[in-house]
């Protein structure tokens, strides 16, 4: 530990060099699912690593606090967590977007219904574009302890976020971007999750009605078969039986990519998803 820390500070690193031993350092933090936040704060090195981040991300060298800061927030929620992150906001060292983003993975980890909700205010008033935010907030909620400890209030706003900025593709069907794909599968993964929580229900099921709606862009369901929710999604359609219209929604997608080899395997492959039997 010590070594790290003297690296870090006892010689001119490059930029590169930097975020690296930041980083090394950070992975020095032990995570035990089995134990609460609080009593992994206190296993082993974990206060030190912490106490050192915690320096780091006070340096005066911005590329230090910078990589500092982020994993900081990442490894628990200490009392002067939102202290060190606004300070870095004020100063410089991280960006807009960058606190707003790393506010969104605190929210899960603040108790009080009060403070999430002043926090999530934060985010969604920051000035930051909404579908950054809520990228970034749908990236949260799928976080697998989310759900669990987001106050039912909270969940309830960051829902009307995600549905007032939805992904949307280009109006050309035949412009398919793998990232569109998967912004699109998170942002419906994460939407359905909040619904299921706050109203019952399956997830998996709202997934499969949303990208099966009549007039619904073939490129979502493209995006969600070819997510991790592919195999559940193609079983409920196959349930509901409609695996044969799933495939012909895609055949008809194909035909708007003829001379694109890569997306046109990669429609076929999807199809293939859905037409295999359900295990």
């Amino acid at each position: 530990m010590s070594k790290i820390e003297d690296a870090l500070y006892g010689s001119i690193h490059e930029q590169q060099v930097k975020r690296a031993l930041v980083n090394l350092l950070a992975s020095q933090y032990e995570t035990n699912e089995a134990l609460t936040l609080t009593e992994q704060s206190r296993l082993g090195v974990n206060p030190l690593v912490a106490a050192t981040l915690a320096k780091a991300a006070r340096s005066p060298d911005t590329e230090i606090s910078h990589q500092a800061i982020i994993q900081y927030t990442r490894i628990g929620f200490f009392p002067d967590t939102l202290p060190i992150l606004n300070a870095a906001l004020s100063n410089g060292a991280i960006s807009r977007a960058e606190y707003t983003r790393e506010l969104g993975f605190l929210l899960p980890l603040i108790q009080e219904p009060e403070a999430q909700r002043l926090a999530l205010h934060a985010i969604t008033h920051s000035g930051v574009p909404g579908g950054h935010t809520a990228e970034d907030l749908a990236t949260v909620v799928l976080l697998p302890y989310a759900l669990s400890s987001l106050h039912s209030d909270t969940l309830s706003q960051i829902q009307k976020h995600l549905a007032e900025n939805q992904p949307v593709f280009p109006d050309a069907l035949a412009t398919i971007d793998f990232l569109d794909l998967v912004r699109y599968s998170d942002w419906l993964s994460a939407i359905a999750a909040i619904e299921a929580s706050l109203s019952g229900g399956s997830t998996i099921d709202r997934i499969a009605t949303v990208v099966m709606q009549e007039g619904a862009d073939p490129r979502g369901l493209l995006a969600v078969v070819a997510s991790p929710a592919a195999e559940a999604v193609t079983r409920t359609l196959a349930q509901r039986g409609q695996t044969a219209a799933a495939q012909q929604k895609l055949a008809l997608l194909s035909l708007e990519v003829p001379n694109d080899v890569a997306m046109a395997r990669m429609i076929r492959e999807a199809q293939d998803i859905i037409g295999r039997r359900p295990p």
